[in-house]
């Protein structure tokens, strides 16, 4: 926190907050960070210690084995320290996101980076040539996922959160993802396609040695890929420096790929030269690599590109948009937002608000958190939501008279719904039982002209057939009404109706013997249509006037099953039955017929 000498309000000790006098940083244009002289004192102990290692790695040659691995220690050690450095400083400069989070990833990288450099020309020997190989495949994964991960950090930090297309953004993002993803599964598969690095003919033990293998056209699109990255996730920081004014610090990160290119072309030329030169270049490619990429981030973060918090807060906490203030524990005010607090807001409101939300007159609630060495509070405008609740009292009056009426007429549409599925019901057991009714009245016209013609055989013959066509009639249209609500019923329903039918099938001389109907259900259109197939064949029957025709019925699951004696007269059930849903099979052996009608899978 800043010393309590710099605030330029104060708590009045009877209420209110004095009137602020104008801050240095709120009346002139803030110094930009890279335009500063004043270079921090970590970054020319980090610059001094990586020219250190150089040095070590320079003289490695001159001096005996013993001092070589020395030198070797000390100069991986500062790499390795340098790095972890970063990475630390990176969870304390950086606000929390996951542009902090794709950069800890790539110092991440950095380090296994430069540790697979030590396991591959220090520990593995030639003799382990798979470990080696495999080593040498992983070296390419930092290579590749450095890159794309200041590309993502670069799209994470473009926008605003709430911004239109961020939806966009989130898609770019996935796609990037699978991408890099792809990458890595690639090079680590390289044995398996050889699209990345293709051996030279003749090469036995394969490890990646020079001159023992040549680039496939996967290699050159990833290379392409990468740089199209950074340079896309670069024209995205200038373009938001430029919207925010910054955009001339941002030019400071070209002089890291700038280095980048000088020092490795002049250890290119280097080698040319002289490779056996008593002294050795001071870098090799994966620090050149590693540490430009620091530079590279470290620019974009000092040219505020990326959300930090090195900075000064004051500025950062003067452009927020909520009312509130930072005391020191005598409640003088340390920084200010750009929103007034309430006047009504003194000393005493706010101690209390230390403990619970406070309610003031103004229509605000103020609150206050106690942080390590100050006390923070602010006000939430409640003069909205108030308004909100006086709307919404008074519109759940008005709900509250509908809520009757709409309850009323709720009562009146079911009532209205149960009738007019009553009626559909009905209809439809109309129009079902149609050509049945049709048969029946036929039948009591005869049953008429019969009794008018005195024909007593007659008539009771064809008053026998009625009853059987009344009792399918009855039955029918009960299994049609059974449980309404539901789609199946009971296999008690459809015994019930073949019992029924078989009773008045005995006066035509037909009898029917109903066996071994499960207790199981079925659907009502399935017992209907077994039902009515039945009825048929026996109207059949009826037509040829049988003498003392025992038949036997038996129900399994959606298909009947009837045994009777076979009779040169029976009527043939698959021309007979012409329910459509119903496959009707029949056959004879030794002297018996069998006929089994079964319910068609949908």
């Amino acid at each position: 926190m800043s010393d309590p000498n710099k605030s330029n309000k104060q708590v009045s000790k009877q209420g209110g907050l004095s009137s602020p006098s104008p801050k240095p940083s709120q009346t002139a244009k803030s110094e930009s960070p890279l335009s500063r002289v004043h270079i921090p004192v970590h970054t020319v102990v980090f610059t001094a210690l990586f020219l250190v290692a150089g040095l070590c790695h320079s003289l490695a040659r001159i001096i005996n084995p013993f001092f070589d691995t020395v030198l070797f220690c000390i100069q991986y050690g500062i790499f390795f320290g340098l790095i972890l450095y970063w990475i630390l400083s990176l969870r304390v400069r950086l606000l929390p996101s996951r542009a902090r989070t794709y950069m800890v990833i790539a110092g991440l990288l950095m380090l296994f980076f430069v540790f697979l450099q030590v396991v591959k020309y220090r520990v593995f020997t030639d003799e382990q040539y798979l470990l080696t190989r495999y080593s040498w495949y992983a070296y390419y994964v930092p290579v590749y996922m450095i890159p794309a991960m200041f590309t993502f950090s670069c799209i994470d930090s473009f926008g605003q959160p709430g911004e239109e297309g961020l939806l966009a953004k989130k898609v770019v993002m996935l796609l990037l993802y699978t991408v890099a993803v792809a990458m890595v599964v690639s090079v680590m598969t390289n044995d398996l396609h050889h699209l990345i690095f293709i051996p030279k003919e003749g090469v036995t033990d394969f490890m990646g040695q020079t001159g023992t293998y040549s680039h496939g056209l996967l290699f050159y699109m990833i290379y392409v890929f990468m740089f199209a990255g950074m340079v896309g996730g670069l024209a995205l920081l200038l373009y938001q420096s430029r919207r925010t004014g910054g955009w001339k610090d941002a030019l400071y990160f070209f002089l890291f790929p700038a280095l980048w290119l000088v020092l490795n072309s002049l250890h290119v030329l280097y080698d040319l030269a002289d490779p056996d030169f008593v002294l050795q270049y001071p870098y090799q490619f994966p620090h050149i690599h590693v540490f430009c990429l620091i530079g590279m981030f470290e620019s974009c973060i000092r040219a505020r590109l990326m959300p930090s918090n090195e900075d000064d807060y004051s500025d950062f906490f003067a452009g927020m948009k909520v009312p509130a203030i930072i005391t020191d524990r005598n409640l003088n005010v340390l920084y200010h937002t750009g929103e007034e607090m309430p006047e009504t807001a003194d000393a005493k409101t706010l101690r209390d608000s230390l403990s619970e939300p406070v309610r003031i007159e103004e229509g605000f609630t103020i609150q206050g958190r106690k942080l390590s060495n100050a006390l923070v509070f602010w006000a939430s405008d409640e003069r909205t939501v108030d308004r909100l609740n006086e709307q919404l009292a008074a519109a759940n009056e008005v709900l509250a008279g509908e809520n009757e009426l709409i309850e009323a007429q709720n009562r009146l549409k079911e009532k209205r719904a149960r009738v007019e599925t009553r009626n559909r019901i009905y209809a439809r057991i109309s129009n079902r039982m149609l050509p049945a009714m049709k048969r029946l009245s036929a039948l009591l016209d005869e049953c008429e002209t019969d009794r008018n013609q005195e024909n007593e055989e007659l008539f009771h013959t064809h008053m026998a057939q009625s009853l059987v066509i009344t009792a399918y009639i009855k039955r029918a249209s009960n299994l049609m009404l059974a449980d309404p609500g539901e789609e199946v019923i009971s296999g008690r329903e459809l015994y019930l109706a073949f019992e029924e039918s078989s009773r008045y099938l005995a006066f035509c001389g037909i009898t029917v013997q109903v066996s071994n109907f499960p207790a199981q259900t079925m659907t009502r259109e399935a017992a209907f249509s077994l039902y009515t197939a039945f009825e048929e064949w026996m109207e059949a029957w009826l037509e040829v006037r049988p003498e003392k025709l025992r038949m036997s019925v038996a129900c399994s699951g959606s298909e009947i099953r009837i045994m009777l004696p076979e009779r040169e007269n029976a009527p043939d059930p698959g021309s007979v039955v012409t329910t459509p849903s119903v496959a009707v099979r029949s056959e004879c052996s030794e002297g018996l017929m069998f006929v089994t009608m079964e319910v068609k899978k949908a």
